[in-house]
Parts: structure tokens; C-alpha cells; sequence
């Protein structure tokens, strides 16, 4: 990765990025989508106005800018994407750029930035920021980052800037949190470690209290004078998320309950596993990235619990049927979601989507629907 094209770019386009208020800045492995929303709530919440830049998106590209709670409008973005071909940069690098020229007109008070990928090398690391957020860390995109938490850890670092806070949650892994620590020393940069929040919060699972806890530390560190009831009206779509209709979910026995979560590593869906009803039968339908902890998550199953591994719609080279699943009896091979909740009986009280962000905005896409292929 390098970030030579992405600066010469914002050169060309007169350094939007340096015309953004107050940019918080957020990385990490998991929850930093949670704690983007509940942080946009707060911040909200006091009466400001705020720019938003998350990824990947789950239905429409649109998500990815929101502008004081509006999303761009899919033809604007389109028309910037086309615009902005002429640079020869990846998708992502071309809608970084789209937003920070968004974000650089509007009259907000402040910008949430979410890395894509890593932090060091990331585009959005590219903007000056006021503070930095580092939600857990744990083993994914393990080949652009690293194959250790430690490696990883580094990456994540390189959007701490020299004097300024730094926060993190309490239950960071620690040999994590010994990396942010020495950096943070070396930048001369204060860590904040933030508690859990234990007030009533709109997102369901005990890790979702550490995310609004890192939220609120930041908003409180910046004097924002926000309403607390605010964690409680934060929505964020596929999250622990219940589904009681649509086409897809009339697919299954009738009384059976359905689950999405945009859980996709293993620390992901060991804290799914650890906030879900086990002890009635459960069906999980699952497709996960290439150099995904496989056997790791496999066994977190026990072996009454149906796993069906299928398939993206959209082929993806990165998203392939893994060959260990051959030693795990309780795993079934599906070729899309339709098949896969088809085949569900009433038996199964439970099903849960998980293991991709990208498989749950296939299914609320084809939920929507009437009808689907």
C-alpha cells in the first residue's frame, strides 16, 4: 500500500483534507462502525452538525458519506466517482476523495473519519485530526497487516498524531493496549482508557457498552454537552439486529427467530456466540473471508449447531468455500442464501447471518425484495 497517489490527488484538487472541522478519527478491528454511530449520536445530540465517513457500506454506496444525517444522494456521488476517474487510485481512494471535497464545504462542526483498512496507510490517515480512537484489535486483514495482534496493533497506531488524545476502550486486548501505551509516550500523546458505559444503550451485546463507553469518553474529553438518551435512540443496521419480515425471512419455519450480525473474525463471533440464546437449536448461515481463523471459529461451535457456508452472489475471490470444512460434520455447503434459509426446518428455533458484512447487506438487499433470485 502507499499513499503517493492519494497525495498527489489532493494536491491537484487544492488539499480538501485540510479544510475538515475537528476530525476524529477512528481504527481498529471491531466496533469501530458502533462507536462511529453512538459517537455521530452524542455529538448530534448538542446541537452540532457532523460529517461521516464509514465503510464498507451495506446496501447503497450512499452510506458511506452522510452529511448531518443525510446521506449523499446517489447521483451526486456517482457523478464525483466519474469526475475523479481521471486519478489513477482504487475505489476506495476515490470515495475518500469524494468525501473529504463533500466534508470540506459543509458547514459541520465536526468529522468522524473511519479507517478502511490498517491506519498508517490508510487514506483517511491523510487528513489532520484532533483526536484519535482505537476500538479493539484483533487477528483480520491479516495479509495487508500482519499475522499478530502486535503487527496489527502497529498498523492501527499510525493515526496517533504527536499531542493529541488518544482514547481507547477498557477491554483492549493487552498486548495491544502495551503498543498504544509506548506509542503514545513516544508522540507525547495522552491515552485515555475508557470504561464501559453502564446506562441504557439502543445496541444489543455486552461489547456494544464498551464501544458507547468509548463514545461518551470522547465527547466528554471535547466538553460536548450531549444528551445521554442519545446511546439509547443510536441505530445501526445489522447489529445484533432481529428480522421478523420480508422475502427472505419468509423463507423459514413459521415462530423461527432470525439474527443478523456484521461479525465477520474471531473475536467477532466469539462475542456473538457469547450474547446469543444457546441453548435452543440454532442454525448459523456463514461465508467469511480467505484468511479468516477457520478452524479457530469452527470450533467455537459445538456440534448440534448447523453452520450453512455459502456463497456471495457477486463472486468474490477473497470469499471461497474453505477446505477444512470436510472435517466438521455439522457444516453444509450452500450456493446462496436463498438455498441456504430453504433448507432450514422447523426443528431450528434460531438462525443467525453472520461472518460477513458483505453476506448481511446481500440479505437486506434481497429482504427488501418481493421477489429474488
Amino acid at each position: 500500500m502507499s499513499q503517493a497517489g492519494m497525495i498527489s490527488a489532493l494536491e491537484e484538487l487544492d488539499s480538501p483534507h485540510k479544510n475538515l472541522s475537528n476530525v476524529i478519527h477512528i481504527a481498529g478491528t471491531n466496533g469501530k462502525g458502533s462507536t462511529v454511530a453512538f459517537l455521530n449520536s452524542l455529538i448530534r445530540s448538542a446541537g452540532f452538525k457532523t460529517n461521516v465517513f464509514t465503510s464498507p457500506h451495506l446496501i447503497n454506496e450512499t452510506e458511506r458519506i452522510v452529511i448531518n444525517g443525510q446521506q449523499i444522494t446517489n447521483d451526486d456521488l456517482q457523478q464525483n466517482i466519474l469526475e475523479l476517474s481521471r486519478f489513477k487510485l482504487n475505489y476506495f481512494e476515490i470515495l475518500t476523495l469524494c468525501a473529504f471535497q463533500k466534508f470540506a464545504k459543509s458547514s459541520a462542526e465536526y468529522t468522524l473519519l473511519e479507517c478502511g483498512l490498517g491506519g498508517r496507510l490508510d487514506p483517511t490517515n491523510l487528513a489532520p485530526s484532533m483526536c484519535s480512537v482505537i476500538t479493539n484489535i484483533g487477528l483480520d486483514h491479516m495479509y495487508e497487516l500482519g499475522n499478530s495482534i502486535e503487527e496489527i496493533t502497529i498498523e492501527k497506531c499510525g493515526i496517533i498524531r504527536k499531542g493529541m488524545p488518544v482514547f481507547t476502550p477498557a477491554n483492549q486486548d493487552k498486548r495491544a493496549l502495551e503498543i498504544i501505551q509506548k506509542v503514545c509516550k513516544s508522540k507525547n500523546s495522552n491515552l485515555i482508557i475508557a470504561p464501559p458505559y453502564m446506562g441504557k444503550i439502543s445496541l444489543t451485546g455486552d461489547y456494544q457498552q464498551y464501544n458507547a463507553g468509548l463514545a461518551t469518553a470522547v465527547a466528554a474529553y471535547l466538553n460536548i454537552n450531549f444528551k445521554e438518551d442519545a446511546l439509547a435512540k443510536t441505530t445501526h443496521k445489522g447489529r445484533m439486529e432481529s428480522i421478523t419480515s420480508g422475502s427472505l425471512f419468509k423463507l423459514l419455519p413459521p415462530e423461527t427467530k432470525l439474527l443478523i450480525d456484521c461479525v465477520h473474525n474471531l473475536q467477532g463471533i466469539e462475542a456473538l456466540l457469547r450474547n446469543i440464546n444457546r441453548d435452543i437449536p440454532t442454525a448459523y448461515v456463514m461465508c467469511m473471508k480467505n484468511d479468516s481463523q477457520f478452524k479457530e471459529i469452527f470450533d467455537l461451535f459445538n456440534p448440534r449447531e448447523a453452520i450453512y457456508f455459502t456463497k456471495l452472489t457477486e463472486k468474490n475471490p477473497r470469499y471461497q468455500i474453505p477446505d477444512i470444512y470436510a472435517n466438521y460434520p455439522n457444516i453444509r455447503i450452500s450456493n446462496s442464501l436463498k438455498e441456504s434459509l430453504s433448507e432450514i426446518n422447523e426443528n431450528i428455533k434460531q438462525v443467525v447471518i453472520c461472518g460477513s458484512i458483505y453476506l448481511v447487506g446481500e440479505f437486506l438487499k434481497k429482504n427488501k425484495k418481493p421477489s429474488f433470485q
